[in-house]
């Protein structure tokens, strides 16, 4: 694959990886996009990940709002 000659070993095997994962029948371009949008670095991934976690809370109102 031409990709090789830019990008490293590893981040094609994240990304080919992460394109079978969501994809059915994934392709060079879907590949290729992953690598330039940067989706197969997998510390991003992951810090992505637990930030949703952390994210979590809901917003509530005190008993001065419902009147009691």
């Amino acid at each position: 694959m031409k990709l090789f000659d830019k990008y490293s070993q590893a981040r094609l095997e994240n990304a080919c990886k992460l394109a079978l994962s969501r994809l059915s029948n994934p392709t060079y371009k879907n590949i290729k996009l992953i690598l330039e949008s940067g989706q197969d670095d997998v510390k991003q991934e992951h810090e992505s990940t637990t930030n949703k976690e952390d994210a979590t809370y809901a917003f509530t109102s005190g008993t001065e709002y419902y009147g009691g």
